[in-house]
């Protein structure tokens, strides 16, 4: 009988020691359950934050490639100006003004090129 309640005994206390050992299980599952989950939402939100870094990145290109547009446009329009500026004076050079100061009579004197009834971009 002794032999039989020692028996048991160390049972009661081999089942204690097993509940327990199930119980710290348990709870390593839950906290490392809490890690994976942890894990799982940092990667969203890094996923997230990656995407609009990447979108960002992509309106800075489109941005960049429409000021190099309009720099490319705002180049040929200062060249034709330049352009239209040397024709202008090539065409008013052989003119004169003068100012008589005692009658305030203002005086054109020469003559326009053969150009004149040219359109202005042939010229």
């Amino acid at each position: 009988m002794e032999k039989g309640k020692k028996l048991a005994e160390e049972s009661v206390a081999h089942a204690t020691q097993a509940g327990e050992a199930l119980q710290q299980i348990v709870e390593s599952s839950d906290r490392a359950m809490d890690m994976v989950q942890s894990i799982a939402t940092a990667t969203e939100e890094q996923s997230s934050a990656s995407e609009e870094v990447s979108n960002s990145m992509e309106q800075i290109s489109q941005i960049i490639n429409e000021n190099f547009k309009l720099s490319e446009e705002m180049k040929q329009s200062v060249t034709n100006l330049a352009f239209l500026a040397q024709e202008i004076m090539a065409q008013t050079s052989s003119f004169q003004i003068s100012k008589d100061w005692n009658t305030g009579e203002i005086n054109i004197n020469g003559t326009a090129q053969d150009t004149q009834d040219a359109p202005l971009a042939e010229r």
